[in-house]
Formats: C-alpha cells, sequence, structure tokens
C-alpha cells in the first residue's frame, strides 16, 4: 500500500500539471492514500497537529518531523547517552548464533 506514497508524502514528488487527467487523477488519489495511512498510523492524542494541514500529506509529515525529529545538541547528547546504557539482554547462546 505504501508503494510510491512516500515520494508525495516527503515532498519529492509535485503534483502534476494539467495536461494529462490520468496522470492527475492518479496522483490525486495517492495523495489521498498517504494523507489517510499517515492518520491512521499515528495515535489519537496527535491528530491536533494535523488539524491545519488541509489533508496535505506532505504537511501533516512536517507538522510531525517537526515534533519528532529535534536536530538539537541536547537531542544528540540524550540519543548517545540512550545508545551507550542499552543493555543486551540476549544470553551467550542466542549471541553465538548471530
Amino acid at each position: 500500500m505504501v508503494k510510491n506514497l512516500f515520494d508525495i508524502v516527503d515532498g519529492s514528488e509535485a503534483q502534476p500539471g494539467e495536461d494529462d487527467a490520468q496522470v492527475k487523477q492518479d496522483y490525486e488519489s495517492r495523495k489521498k492514500k498517504a494523507a489517510a495511512l499517515l492518520v491512521t498510523s499515528i495515535k489519537t492524542v496527535l491528530y491536533y497537529l494535523l488539524t491545519s494541514c488541509n489533508d496535505d500529506p506532505n504537511q501533516m509529515w512536517n507538522a510531525l518531523r517537526g515534533l519528532f525529529e529535534k536536530d538539537t545538541t541536547a537531542n544528540k547528547l540524550f540519543l548517545k547517552k540512550q545508545l551507550v546504557t542499552l543493555r543486551d539482554t540476549r544470553t551467550i547462546f542466542d549471541r553465538c548464533q548471530s
């Protein structure tokens, strides 16, 4: 289902011109599928982020990225600390089979 949708979501595929009605109809169909997939993939408490996006999957994606993808020094340090403190809970037997 997600095939050919992420280019619309990340904005790398622009809406086609008025030249071919079939191409435009296909794009609009995939755009609606992408928006529906984003909405159904998040928790309901996050719907408020998408209310001003006018069913545009690229705007939805950017709203979600703005909340969850923080590119700050503090966040990088936090993630590095989480990585360092991860514990390997596999047994020796499991590690030998990997």
